[in-house]
């Protein structure tokens, strides 16, 4: 799929051309519920599920039962019929900049959302507060009990990374949970010290470098919280 957005990145796709693109390009990994391997598609079908018991566009449910009540006033999901607004920072994949490009619905229920910093940040306190779901659909989505990568754990929805796994040295350095973006961009809450670190750094060339300049941050961060 990315060569053939690469390729040509005025392609338009549909929740439904997602769903074949999967089934006709891609196999099994194993038996549901025995294995698993992170996938986008899941997602697809979820937010399709979502239109079918709402009876609503995936945008609208988003809309109505996230963006609004939760006071998102920057946040939308990017479509072929609502692209993103002129002020967008560029979303570079192989150097070609998908911000405007129709190509970029490929993401849809994946992660298709236009929003702010300001607006993550809004979303993963309403997250923690317990103002929005309910504890345990909120357990079950910090349960990470499954292994993403050395390091990394996943659960529904939100990655935690394990400093002390991802390396001996940086052993001291509490966990940090929540969303990542393979361009770059995450929102993430150290629960032990009441901290969120959310950036975007637009570029898929940043799908681990993002981290790395996390960590970086973090140094910082833990230097001048013990000074």
């Amino acid at each position: 799929m990315l060569a053939r957005i690469s390729s040509n990145s005025d392609l338009a796709f549909t929740p439904q051309e997602l769903i074949s693109f999967t089934r006709d390009h891609q196999e099994p990994i194993g038996i549901p519920g025995q294995q698993f391997y992170y996938s986008d598609t899941g997602y697809i079908l979820l937010g399709l599920i979502l239109e079918a018991v709402e009876g609503q566009s995936y945008s609208t449910i988003l809309e109505e039962k996230v963006f609004k009540p939760l006071g998102m006033d920057h946040s939308y999901l990017f479509t072929t019929e609502r692209p993103a607004a002129a002020e967008l920072l560029g979303i570079y994949i192989n150097d070609i900049d998908f911000s405007r490009r129709d190509a970029l619905s490929v993401d849809w229920a994946g992660g298709g959302v236009v929003t702010t910093m300001n607006d993550l940040l809004t979303f993963m306190r309403a997250l923690e507060g317990g103002e929005w779901l309910s504890d345990e659909v909120y357990r079950q989505m910090t349960s990470f009990d499954q292994q993403y990568e050395k390091g990394i754990h996943y659960s529904i929805g939100m990655m935690l990374f394990d400093f002390s796994e991802l390396s001996f040295l940086l052993g001291s350095m509490t966990d940090l949970y929540g969303g990542v973006g393979a361009t770059g961009t995450y929102m993430l809450y150290d629960k032990q010290k009441d901290t969120y670190f959310i950036a975007n750094f637009g570029s898929l060339k940043y799908r681990k470098k993002g981290i790395e300049e996390l960590v970086k941050i973090r140094m910082i961060y833990d230097r001048m919280v013990v000074e």
